[in-house]
């Protein structure tokens, strides 16, 4: 999923996108054991911070964000973007498991500034999983 995150503007509340991410749709369950990855990309045109929170709201007391890596590196381009990653998560078949996320975006409100005004931030959401099978 790729969006646009044209709609930021800096404030002292954060931003709060959720998600989910899980082995069974409706009636439907997953019949093997699965594993994914989940890898945010994003641009850095804007001064932005960034948490990511599973199964639990961030607002709890003890929250604790799952980010394990949030580098910022350029391409073959010279285009810098941000990569964060988190562990790598099992859903058993023996069990419907939907994990929901929430990842949380600060802009803060002192960035109020002109050289801000009109410009773009994109977000991309990877999930990579597979299936786990017996050796």
């Amino acid at each position: 999923m790729t969006t646009n995150l044209a709609e930021l503007l800096p404030q002292d509340d954060a931003y709060v996108y959720t998600f989910s991410i899980g082995n069974e749709a409706g009636d439907e369950r997953a019949e093997v054991d699965l594993e994914y990855e989940l890898t945010l990309r994003t641009t850095t045109n804007l001064p932005l911070s960034y948490e990511l929170y599973m199964n639990q709201d961030y607002t709890d007391e003890g929250a604790t964000s799952i980010i394990t890596e949030n580098v910022v590196d350029y391409d073959e381009q010279g285009t810098y973007f941000r990569t964060i990653k988190t562990e790598k998560q099992t859903l058993p078949y023996t069990e419907g498991i939907t994990n929901v996320y929430q990842l949380v975006i600060y802009f803060p409100a002192n960035y109020n500034q002109e050289k801000f005004q009109d410009v773009l931030e994109m977000l991309e959401i990877t999930v990579d999983g597979n299936q786990i099978t017996g050796e």
